[in-house]
């Protein structure tokens, strides 16, 4: 009677599998502000400790990260993540517009938001985590006052401090293209350079995260 309703068992799980592998494939969308859990959520439904990295202090998946199962062959990883960038002129526009609330009533760039409650808090972060030591380093230099004759020191215009921007190597050097790695494991590091902003944190210009750990996978 156990071997009968084992096999009896097995038969109907096999029927199942074949039907679900029929259906249609359905998205489920997690939507939460930042720090809500979002990523904490999802590892804990897919038992992965680290599939989303998460951070108590900061947002480490601030941009769209889709998750999909991924069947690996004889052979292949068993995680494969991908990085899709924004092309040059995606990021020139959202550069643009990030900018444009970083400029001062001089028409100068606004080179540090500590506040984490101001406004352009966030225009800050998103920079930062994209252009690093080159957004805030060495972007000032002396002027002489017309009125009273005494220098003073500035921040760049944001005409000067963009073309300064725009000849620094760093994660814009992969707009428009498409970047993969695979690993055995979700903690596997990817090629130095490849999905790490110029702080150190991960990098999508244009839809960039925060400063933060890395994180490397954005398709499973």
């Amino acid at each position: 009677a156990s071997a009968a309703l084992a096999d009896s068992r097995s038969s109907e799980l096999a029927r199942l599998a074949a039907q679900t592998r029929a259906l249609p494939e359905m998205s489920c969308v997690v939507c939460g502000t930042t720090g809500a859990g979002k990523s904490t959520l999802l590892n804990a439904l897919l038992g992965e400790s680290e599939v989303l990295p998460t951070n108590g202090m900061r947002a480490c998946t601030a941009v769209l990260i889709e998750l999909r199962h991924r069947a690996a062959a004889k052979g292949e990883r068993a995680y494969k993540g991908e990085a899709e960038f924004l092309t040059r002129e995606e990021w020139d526009k959202e550069e643009a517009a990030l900018f444009e609330e970083l400029t001062n009533q001089e028409g100068r760039a606004i080179l540090n938001v500590a506040d984490p409650n101001a406004y352009n808090h966030a225009s800050f972060c998103k920079l930062y985590s994209v252009y690093g030591e080159a957004y805030t380093h060495e972007s000032t230099y002396e002027i002489r006052d017309p009125t009273t004759g005494n220098k003073r020191r500035v921040a760049m215009t944001i005409a000067e401090l963009r073309a300064k921007l725009r000849r620094t190597r760093c994660a814009t050097r992969f707009l428009g293209t498409t970047q993969t790695v695979e690993a055995d494991d979700p903690r596997g590091a990817p090629p130095r350079g490849v999905f790490e902003s110029a702080r150190g944190g991960a990098s999508r210009p244009g839809r960039a995260r925060r400063p933060g750990r890395r994180f490397w996978a954005r398709t499973f």
